[in-house]
């Protein structure tokens, strides 16, 4: 410990502390926008989007300009179906077959008023 390699004399520690500002230094820049980039800036900040999820100013919660109680809606409409469908089948047991055949049902898309 006692050493001449161990010891750190002050000016050692100012020329790395020197050289650590310089390395984290960058140059400024202006912070003039333009007009069009404050409205874009705005508009982002107004309606925030992640992936295709997106959230407007009134708080409404949309994917893929789908409002989400829409979303809600059709997802409750084709279990109801799936389920209704099935008191008309008999019981019986489950087949390798059964996962081969896939069933496309449409439902017809409405606004009510």
């Amino acid at each position: 410990m006692g050493s001449k390699k161990d010891e750190i004399s002050p000016s050692d520690v100012t020329l790395n502390m020197d050289s650590i500002k310089q390395v984290n230094a960058k140059p400024l820049r202006a912070n003039a926008f333009s007009a069009e980039e404050e409205m874009r800036n705005q508009e982002e900040h107004e309606k925030q989007k992640i992936g295709h999820r997106r959230i407007d100013r009134q708080g409404e919660v949309s994917y893929k300009r789908v409002p989400s109680n829409a979303l809600m809606g059709a997802i409750q409409l084709g279990i109801a179906n799936s389920v209704g469908s099935l008191a008309s089948i008999p019981k019986r047991d489950l087949l390798l077959q059964d996962f081969d055949v896939i069933h496309a049902v449409s439902f017809p898309s409405y606004v009510l008023k």
